[in-house]
């Protein structure tokens, strides 16, 4: 069943990839709704200067957030053995 609302997108690592963000901004079927960085200075500027209001320091509050339905991984934020697994996980 395909539905007619978007999939809520949020952004994780946002280095030079804050450029991806109108990317996401502009995909027909998508909604960014979160961006996450560990930098808050760097956060700032980019949800500042894209209009993204819902910012995380931390990947696991973000994961928490119930507004979402994937998350986009970029940039090099992750150490895959340690920090994936809760992106897998069902009900994550």
């Amino acid at each position: 069943m395909v539905s007619d609302q978007p999939i809520r997108v949020a952004i994780i690592g946002l280095g030079f990839e804050a450029e991806f963000i109108p990317i996401y901004q502009n995909y027909l079927g998508a909604e960014l709704c979160a961006i996450c960085r560990r930098d808050r200075k760097g956060l700032d500027e980019s949800g500042d200067r894209y209009g993204v209001e819902t910012r995380f320091t931390d990947y696991r509050r973000l994961l928490e957030d119930p507004n979402m339905d994937a998350v986009a991984i970029l940039g090099s934020y992750f150490e895959p053995k340690k920090d994936s697994r809760p992106l897998i996980s069902p009900g994550s």
